[in-house]
């Protein structure tokens, strides 16, 4: 049982790193996207990626691909720890033995509390993806004052940390936690409630 829990996670890992490097371009040109002036840079997805792999290769294609590895393993892993704290405090607090099933509204509390937790925890490396994302595109931002320039996740966070302090490392913060506290709420709550559904099938 330990075991094989253990190598499940170990290849949702690998699963999830195989992914993140799949979609990379993705991430980038929508961070590109978002980030550039109205009437500068690409006129669409397509033409970015194109551009972007001209003009930088495939190491363009990548950029801030180190900080999103770095997340995966305490996205994981911290989502399902925070998610069985807060699940087992429910059940203390309702006097509830521990193989018992949460109703889907404490699912869905203890769910997004667990997103929000991890969230914090990794933001930093999220900005610094998001950074490192619009390096060398400094052209197609003019708008924006200055420019952000550094050279890899490391030299970014310090950067960041020295110029706009510990403030700096969370800003944008709050959408991006709403964002990871209803995702994660909604998908512990279905995957819990689909479990028991699935499993008492099975028992008739």
């Amino acid at each position: 049982g330990h075991d094989r829990g253990r190598n499940v996670h170990l290849w949702g890992l690998v699963v999830d790193r195989f992914a993140a490097m799949v979609i990379m371009p993705l991430d980038v040109i929508r961070t590109r996207l978002v980030s550039q002036d109205p009437g500068r840079g690409y006129r669409n997805a397509g033409q970015g990626l194109l551009l972007i792999y001209r003009q930088e290769g495939v190491r363009g294609l990548y950029r801030g691909i180190g900080p999103a590895m770095l997340q995966i393993a305490p996205l994981t892993g911290g989502q399902f720890m925070f998610y069985n704290l807060f699940g087992s405090v429910a059940k203390r607090v309702h006097g509830l033995p521990t193989e018992a099933q949460l109703p889907p509204g404490e699912l869905f509390v203890c769910g997004g509390l667990a997103g929000l937790c991890t969230k914090l925890l990794v933001y930093p490396l999220d900005l610094a993806k998001k950074r490192l994302q619009i390096q060398g595109f400094a052209g197609s931002r003019q708008t924006f004052g200055e420019h952000f320039v550094c050279r890899h996740m490391f030299h970014c966070l310090a950067q960041v940390g020295r110029r706009e302090g510990m403030r700096g490392l969370y800003k944008g913060l709050l959408p991006s936690l709403l964002k990871a506290g209803f995702t994660s709420a909604f998908y512990f709550t279905i995957y819990d409630t689909l479990l028991v559904l699935f499993n008492s099938q099975s028992n008739v």
